[in-house]
């Protein structure tokens, strides 16, 4: 027996699904919604400088679901370009740092003999991972992304289908 949504195109379902989630939450925990909407509202108006400064309103649309799935879009967008410059530096310091094994293996040699030279060293050994766990963190976090992301769908299908 089909549903509802099993009669729509995959975009309107998609819709649909979402709508729902978000008006589910809203009615469910409308302070901490509220909240959110006024966070999204001001990642919107610091995007365009025309709309002046951000205030404690919500300017989330609250009536129009396509008004506020673009608004959704439009903060989606902002956060990946301002995420750009981010993911660049961390590519090109994680670039950087794929050299660090032979370097050390060379170092470790060198300062053998001095034991001054062994303490410096030994701090920079122990201040490497600070570095280095957050460009791991973020590769993971990428690649648990992409894992995930494809499955979205059919798991949201199959729940709409019980």
């Amino acid at each position: 027996m089909a549903s509802d949504l099993d009669l729509l195109s995959p975009q309107i379902r998609e819709n649909k699904i979402w709508d729902r989630a978000y008006d589910g939450l809203k009615a469910d925990e409308p302070n901490l919604v509220g909240a959110y909407e006024v966070i999204l509202t001001r990642e919107l108006r610091l995007s365009n400088a025309s709309q002046g400064e951000a205030g404690q309103e919500n300017g989330i649309e609250q009536g129009n679901t396509d008004t506020r799935r673009a608004q959704m879009r439009e903060i989606i967008q902002i956060g990946e370009e301002n995420t750009k410059e981010e993911i660049a530096a961390k590519e090109t310091l994680g670039g950087n740092l794929r050299i660090l094994p032979l370097i050390k293996a060379l170092v470790d040699k060198a300062v053998k003999g001095s034991p001054a030279a062994s303490i410096v060293w030994a701090g920079v050994c122990l201040l490497t991972p600070i570095l280095k766990d957050p460009l791991d963190e973020s590769v993971a976090n990428r690649d648990g992304t992409a894992y995930v992301v494809p499955r979205v769908e059919w798991s949201i299908v199959s729940a709409f289908r019980r």
